[in-house]
């Protein structure tokens, strides 16, 4: 066997000139042909950066009503999000619904004015009959009940699926959509509108529906429960005349103390009193009845005076006159007779009588006072507004007081509630409101870093 030599290839060649040289021609023109007639296509690609944002951080305002978990959502997860949005089947409904079938399956835009964009008409010859050919298939296959029919929408959406390619790469928030179509403009087209599209998804989905309004409402109710419970305890006070619990409970054990005090004074004067009673009641037992006192008589008395007279008018006269005069011999003379009457009557001079005795009545007049004194003492202790009566008054407004302050720490602790959750559900308002107006002007943590 001869060795393939480059000497022997080219003896080979010149030996067979002329179908080397119709083969290679006839390669040439297939690669032309192919080039020339094959069906052309175009790609565009746009791109969206996601960064972190209020998406990214923040929780929907109904998933913070109740008790929460510390959820880990890294951007990642939020790119993978995004990802399957963006591949998913409602996504490309919409698109086709806003493209239009027809522009889908025929790959061509219609412009404002009713012409063509320019092309190839030699590959859109071929293309036509190729659609043709395609379509001829389709209804054959339809025809023979093989598979279910499938309409145009339907098979949109199926030649988008392939048309679109939607990745990420690793450790990235950039987002390539990239399609492929037979015109330039149609790829750009669904690129771009497929990029705007999810932005207003994105924005859609990252809200509840209704939350606004169902937060205005239970932050209504809430407002009007709160405003029925604090003037449940304004009107409790003022019905049981609370201005406060602390105050009133001072003033009760200030009032309770004073009580105290006058009530242990009243006993031990009742103690005291008591005992004095004891003694002036010893006292006066050991005293007589009655007394024996004495009276001089009347008429021993005048004598007594007159004597007395008597005597006087004898030593003036004796000072003026001689012994022998006879205004001095006749006073002289009544005087002696005088004596002698007085001297003959002496043992009758003094009536003896009985009387109480005065020192007994002065302690008996004291135990009846004293008596008295016991009486109303006893009466400040124990009578019907005593001090014991005033004592029990003050101990049961203390237990109602204890009362009315349970029942007002119940009122209390339910307005507390109450005000936490309407707090709450105002701030879930708030953040609903900041994220239907975040909505509306189109703000979003995702952009579109690259138009199509």
């Amino acid at each position: 066997m001869n060795e393939f030599t480059l000497i022997n290839a080219l003896r080979l060649a010149r030996k067979h000139v002329v179908k080397s040289s119709i083969l290679g021609f006839s390669v040439l023109l297939v690669g032309w042909l192919a080039m020339v007639l094959w069906p052309r296509s175009y790609g565009s690609e746009a791109k969206l950066f996601i960064r972190i944002g209020r998406e990214s951080v923040t929780l929907d305002p109904t998933a913070t009503t109740g008790e929460t978990l510390m959820l880990q959502k890294t951007q990642e997860d939020e790119v993978n999000s995004a990802l399957e949005i963006l591949e998913s089947r409602g996504i490309h409904e919409k698109l086709v619904e806003v493209i239009t079938p027809e522009t889908i399956l025929t790959g061509e835009i219609p412009t404002e004015d009713g012409t063509e964009h320019p092309t190839n008409p030699i590959a859109d010859r071929f293309a036509q009959i190729a659609d043709a050919f395609g379509g001829l298939v389709n209804s054959l296959v339809d025809l023979s009940q093989v598979r279910d029919h499938i309409s145009d929408k339907e098979r949109a959406i199926v030649r988008l699926s392939h048309m679109v390619t939607v990745n990420a790469n690793k450790n990235s928030t950039m987002i390539s959509i990239y399609t492929e179509a037979k015109s330039p403009q149609l790829a750009q087209l669904i690129s771009q509108t497929m990029a705007t599209m999810y932005l207003k998804e994105h924005l859609r989905i990252h809200e509840t529906p209704g939350s606004k309004e169902f937060f205005e409402d239970t932050s209504s109710e809430l407002s009007k429960q709160l405003m029925t419970t604090a003037d449940e305890i304004r009107r409790y006070k003022q019905d049981n005349q609370i201005l406060s619990i602390e105050d009133n409970r001072l003033a009760l054990r200030a009032n309770l103390e004073s009580t105290d005090a006058a009530y242990q004074q009243t006993r031990r004067d009742i103690e005291y009193t008591i005992a004095h009673v004891a003694d002036l009641s010893a006292r006066i037992e050991k005293l007589p009845l009655e007394v024996i006192s004495s009276k001089e008589a009347t008429t021993w008395s005048g004598m007594r005076q007159r004597l007395f007279e008597l005597q006087v008018e004898e030593k003036r006269l004796l000072a003026t006159a001689s012994e022998q005069h006879p205004a001095l011999i006749k006073v002289r003379n009544q005087r002696i007779d005088l004596e002698k009457l007085l001297a003959d009557f002496e043992a009758e001079s003094n009536d003896e009588t009985t009387a109480q005795n005065p020192i007994r009545l002065q302690l008996e007049q004291e135990l009846i006072s004293t008596k008295a004194q016991l009486a109303g003492q006893r009466a400040r202790l124990e009578g019907p507004n005593g001090l014991l009566k005033q004592r029990e008054e003050i101990e049961s407004q203390m237990e109602l007081l204890a009362q009315h302050e349970m029942h007002l720490r119940q009122l209390e602790r339910e307005l507390m509630i109450l005000e936490a959750k309407y707090r709450q559900r105002v701030d879930k308002l708030e953040e609903a409101s900041i994220g239907l107006e975040l909505e509306s002007r189109k703000i979003s943590n995702v952009s579109i870093a690259q138009p199509a």
